[in-house]
């Protein structure tokens, strides 16, 4: 579980829900674990792409790789990690970059807890 401020309050999400992401997909595990490899070669580009836009006060940019990001993350039942990438999406899009650095290390923290899910999970030692 992870802690997401939510207004003035913090709910609880899951790092990693594993049935909602078997839900989506018909329960195909295996296909799930060949999605959690793909997302575990390319999430740091992705981070990288995001911080870029943040960087170059780029809102186009910024909502278009958080939105791509954050489809991933809903995909893998990542509620934690996509909570962070929605809010800079919804920054870019309104080319709001005054809390988007706040967002991204939020959104990097909460990937690189999702990452040891994934690793365990594709390795079969899930608990």
């Amino acid at each position: 579980m992870a802690a997401i401020p939510v207004k003035d309050k913090t709910v609880e999400i899951e790092v990693f829900d594993k049935s909602e992401a078997l839900e989506r997909l018909a329960g195909n595990e295996s296909l799930l674990k060949e999605m959690a490899n793909i997302f575990l070669n390319n999430y740091s580009d992705q981070l990288a792409e995001i911080i870029k836009a943040i960087g170059g006060k780029d809102g186009e940019a910024l909502e278009l790789s958080a939105h791509s990001l954050r489809g991933d993350l809903k995909s893998l039942g990542a509620d934690a990690a996509s909570a962070p990438a929605l809010q800079l999406e919804v920054m870019g899009r309104e080319n709001n970059m005054a809390s988007a650095q706040e967002a991204y290390t939020l959104l990097e923290d909460e990937v690189v807890r999702l990452n040891g899910y994934l690793h365990d999970f594709v390795a079969g030692d899930e608990t």
